[in-house]
């Protein structure tokens, strides 16, 4: 059976360096346990500082199970329940190239013009979740943690 906490990590090692940086950042500030992840954290270290507890984690299976509890839920609530819906980007995109109209503004408007590709790359993450949720269930973590599983 495969760790959970592990599932995680790799997902998290397979997104694009500024979707590491946000998750680190967000997770870091506002959930125990990632005490090296502050306000003046340095961005370039914040994804190994967001890696370092999971691996602590990862050595002990009671600890293991916590950390994928709780990120089982940080995640999604900050990140993939607002970033995983279409709709909701194309919104963010007019907004922008409104204000970039309305006040002739190249930074509004270099926003607008990336929306696209960047709600392309946040769509692949969430998905990249999804395919991992079955193994962050209480099921799995239940057989995950029994010390009697085959």
């Amino acid at each position: 059976m495969k760790s959970p906490l592990q599932k995680i990590k790799d997902w998290y090692l397979s997104l694009p360096i500024d979707h590491r940086i946000d998750i680190g950042a967000i997770i870091g500030m506002s959930c125990p346990g990632f005490g090296d992840l502050g306000i003046s954290t340095e961005t370039d270290l914040i994804p190994e500082k967001f890696i370092a507890p999971i691996d602590e984690a990862l050595s002990h299976p009671a600890t293991e199970v916590g950390m994928v509890l709780l990120l089982r839920e940080a995640i999604p609530f900050y990140f993939i329940s607002k970033r995983d819906d279409q709709s909701g980007w194309k919104e963010s995109k007019a907004m922008m190239q409104e204000l970039a109209d309305k006040h002739d503004s190249e930074t509004f408007q270099r926003s607008a013009n990336s929306m696209d590709f960047r709600a392309k790359q946040w769509l692949s993450t969430c998905e990249k979740w999804n395919d991992i949720k079955d193994c962050l269930t209480n099921e799995y973590l239940n057989q995950y943690s029994n010390p009697f599983r085959n």
